[in-house]
């Protein structure tokens, strides 16, 4: 994850992308392996309250993510499982 100042822009300034940090919400549909690696990172962009939303990861691979977001300092608030696939909602 490319690192973003308070601005949005990356640290060099040179791709203002728009966001203003805090962010009030995180969405993901990726791997699990690649969630797990920023967890720590969506937790410092959220605003107090925020929310994590991650999908796109396998049931074998569930208690993996739960765990990394737990250690990163979120909830787990809910999580949705459909044929194998389960999305998962974290609060901050």
């Amino acid at each position: 994850m490319q690192a973003l100042n308070s601005a949005g822009a990356d640290s060099d300034g040179l791709n203002d992308l728009g966001v203003r940090l805090p962010v009030r919400v995180v969405v993901t549909n990726i791997l699990a392996e690649i969630i797990v690696l920023f967890t720590d990172d969506v937790y410092r962009a959220l605003e107090a309250g925020g929310k994590y939303v991650v999908s796109g990861v396998i049931e074998e691979k569930r208690r993996m993510v739960e765990l990394a977001l737990v250690e990163s300092g979120f909830r787990i608030e809910e999580v949705y499982s459909d044929q194998g696939w389960v999305a998962i909602i974290a609060g901050k």
